[in-house]
């Protein structure tokens, strides 16, 4: 009887634990290509990215603080998105969350459909560049996005200060 129970024990932990390794071994790859991608293209730029963060397992961001130039990347399925801002022609960056209000039971909600950062150029010859941290139509939920986005504002602001 003891043996069965261990058994039927043991059995019921492999189920719980094997999934959840699976997913997790899944997500680390997912972190691994996205890096590889990232960096493949920095290399191939000629950018040597100091800071960087990623998040969602699609969204990459970092910085050459060298040549003061950030780079993007928003991975959606195999769709590779690169964004290329050189700091040094940039005015300044502004961390946007667009929302609108829902009408429920309870009173109004908040939905947050969208969190960007938006560069505004130097010169009026060229248009601001708008960069996404979260999109509510291609992302599962919202998890730490607006932090996200309010920090790299601030280190990209120093940045143009400087």
């Amino acid at each position: 009887m003891n043996l069965s129970f261990l058994l039927a024990f043991i059995i019921i932990i492999a189920l719980i634990a094997i999934p959840i390794f699976i997913s997790k071994n899944k997500k680390n790859n997912l972190k691994k290509v996205l890096y590889n991608t990232f960096q493949n293209y920095a290399e191939k730029n000629e950018l040597n990215i100091t800071q960087r963060e990623t998040w969602n397992s699609r969204y990459y961001i970092g910085i050459d603080l060298d040549k003061r130039k950030l780079l993007f990347l928003n991975k959606n399925n195999e769709k590779e998105d690169f964004t290329l801002i050189d700091l040094n022609k940039t005015k300044k960056c502004r961390a946007n969350k667009i929302s609108r209000s829902i009408k429920s039971n309870v009173g109004n909600l908040l939905s947050i459909d969208k969190i960007e950062l938006n560069f505004t150029p130097s010169t009026n010859d060229t248009t601001e560049i708008n960069i996404p941290f979260y999109i509510d139509s291609e992302d599962i939920n919202l998890n730490h996005e607006i932090l996200i986005s309010e920090k790299w504002e601030k280190i990209i602001n120093d940045i143009i200060k400087k």
